[in-house]
């Protein structure tokens, strides 16, 4: 896989480990065995036995489930709390204060661009994560030779604080230890592009109106958490569809084309709001 481009855990296949959980299978497995020494047995739903042996299938379906979770957390894309803590030690990642796990999870996978100075793009993002645990996102960049640009990106709550993560992603970057010596790096913040989005929905005849609405209102929430990365265009496109829920027959936007970020940018969305304005067929 290129440097240039990190792990993406969520697009990993299912690990085929996992055992699978399928009670109706499990319950004809018990029976097929207890019908190796009594092969009269009919399995009557009123049957005592076959109540026992429901009630096995289940408890093994939950013992399942149990060892497939705590598999799970041997996983750098599952694992949680200290358990994520120990996989991150494997590549020298130490979790730092107050930073949660989905924030750990992406330095990790980003850690090993940390064995060596900060000089791939990669290398550049992983230091400058690991420099504050309040960064959302990360872009490195290098507009000339011999030069880097770090834009950042805080959490939503943090971006009072903006000049303190830029003071200390400068400090950690441009260390001597970490920054090549032919490198001369400038750490800024992602310039906001704020804009919103209103949409009018056509839905078909039947669906409860406010149900779609809400399944709507949450799909283009989830959307925008999806792209308010550095970098990250608003499409038309993507709007559109994730306004397209079920009962959704058709959408008209405000948006007339796509909001092209570029990578010093951030998009913001302001508001947003999603009216129902008729039926159809």
């Amino acid at each position: 896989m290129p440097a240039s481009t990190p792990i993406d855990l969520s697009k990993l296949p299912v690990p085929t480990i996992l055992d699978p959980l399928d009670y109706d299978a499990l319950l004809a497995e018990l029976i097929a065995d207890f019908r190796i020494d009594f092969p009269q047995f009919v399995a009557a739903a009123s049957d005592p036995i076959t109540k026992a042996l429901e009630i096995g299938a289940y408890r093994r379906v939950n013992d399942r489930q149990l060892g497939n979770e705590k598999f799970k957390q041997w996983l750098v894309a599952f694992a949680n709390g200290s358990n994520l803590d120990h996989l991150g030690a494997i590549v020298g990642a130490v979790r730092l204060q107050n930073e949660i796990d989905d924030d750990f999870r992406a330095r990790i996978v980003l850690a090993p661009e940390g064995f060596s100075v900060a000089g791939p793009k990669n290398a550049y993002e992983y230091h400058a994560r690991s420099a504050h645990s309040e960064i959302a996102d990360v872009r490195a960049s290098s507009p000339a030779p011999g030069e880097v640009l770090v834009v950042i990106l805080p959490k939503v709550g943090a971006i009072a604080t903006t000049p303190e993560i830029l003071a200390a992603v400068s400090a950690f970057v441009n260390s001597d230890d970490i920054r090549p010596m032919t490198d001369l790096v400038n750490v800024v913040a992602a310039t906001i592009v704020e804009f919103s989005i209103s949409a009018t929905l056509t839905i078909y005849h039947g669906p409860d109106s406010s149900l779609v609405l809400a399944a709507a209102n949450a799909s283009l929430e989830a959307y925008l958490a999806r792209v308010h990365k550095i970098g990250h265009d608003i499409t038309k496109a993507g709007v559109l569809a994730a306004l397209f829920v079920p009962g959704v027959q058709n959408v008209v936007t405000n948006l007339v084309g796509d909001i092209v970020i570029s990578d010093t940018q951030v998009g913001i969305c302001t508001g947003f709001t999603i009216s129902v304005g008729g039926e159809g067929e």
